[in-house]
């Protein structure tokens, strides 16, 4: 049995909402059902509804991250 290939990609505090959706959105555009590789996002708690919209009938997942106390970064 082989394990299948896992991308996942966070950017913590470093988008804002707007910046957010126009990432998932290229990547939903470029990203094929064919895909050999598992690919997902995790944008920030509050932007998860948002990215999930921009990234539906797409392969791409999408998941959450952990937070942190930092101001950005």
């Amino acid at each position: 049995m082989s394990r299948r290939t896992v991308i996942f990609g966070n950017w913590k505090m470093n988008l804002d909402l707007k910046s957010s959706v126009v990432l998932a959105k290229s990547l939903a555009g470029r990203i094929a059902g064919d895909c050999p590789v598992e690919v997902g996002v995790c944008p920030p708690f509050v932007y998860l509804a948002d990215v999930a919209r921009a990234c539906q009938g797409s392969p791409i997942e999408v998941g959450a991250q952990n937070m942190n106390l930092e101001d950005s970064g």
